[in-house]
């Protein structure tokens, strides 16, 4: 699982401190809903520099970006967002794909429905899950 700032900001456009304030605020909250902790965070919108990745390396965190994005945040309904998920997998072969997903916003039933949809499917057609590596790359691509 990776973790995101706590309100979604841009952290490009935050000082370093306002980058810890993300990440504590974050660890605050997963901690407190007994939510285990990851090493690897995913910047909002993608956004990060140098600046960025140096803040989050000092907090121990790798930063993680996807290169499948399901679109879920455009408010698609499951069967499109499955579609779009395994499409764009299958556009990218077997060198490992990192998708974007996400939970927690308006559409959230429609992803976490699409969730099992896509591994069986993507199961079916001879993909395999792996756990990311410490630099944040799927194990083994």
């Amino acid at each position: 699982m990776l973790f995101r700032s706590y309100d979604h900001a841009d952290l490009t456009k935050l000082s370093a401190q306002q980058i810890r304030h993300q990440v504590l605020a974050t660890r605050r909250a997963l901690h407190a809903a007994g939510v285990p902790m990851s090493s690897f965070v995913r910047p909002p919108y993608g956004a990060h520099d140098a600046r960025v990745d140096r803040v989050l390396a000092g907090l121990g965190l790798t930063t993680v970006l996807w290169s499948v994005d399901s679109e879920d945040w455009t408010g698609l309904a499951t069967p499109r967002i499955v579609h779009s998920v395994v499409r764009q997998v299958d556009a990218r072969g077997l060198g490992g794909s990192v998708v974007l997903q996400h939970d927690g916003v308006t559409n959230s039933p429609a992803t976490l429905a699409a969730v099992p949809q896509e591994v069986h499917r993507l199961r079916r057609a001879g993909y395999c899950f792996v756990a990311l590596d410490d630099a944040g790359r799927p194990a083994g691509s």
